[in-house]
């Protein structure tokens, strides 16, 4: 929209900086093993897991006493894996 109305180079080049550093959609995902589902459900198939499915970041880790695990528990810094 701003390359069609204004025509303004350094604020498309601000916006399109902006968007690379957005993070990406929540999605459903299970918080043990990471698989991303179209839909939230109480068993998470196929390793049958109860309530372990989180709208989340896909990819999205957290860091919690020095280890990595999958978002979702209290107080807790968010940090996205570049990688996945």
């Amino acid at each position: 929209v701003e390359q069609n109305s204004t025509h303004n180079e350094d604020s498309i080049h601000q916006f399109m900086e902006q968007a690379s550093e957005a993070l990406p959609d929540k999605r459903w995902l299970c918080r043990e093993t990471g698989l991303v589902y179209e839909d939230w459900a109480a068993i998470a198939v196929p390793h049958e897991s109860f309530n372990t499915i989180i709208w989340d970041y896909p990819g999205a880790r957290i860091i919690k006493n020095d280890h990595l695990s999958f978002a979702g528990d209290d107080n807790t810094a968010l940090l996205i894996d570049p990688a996945a």
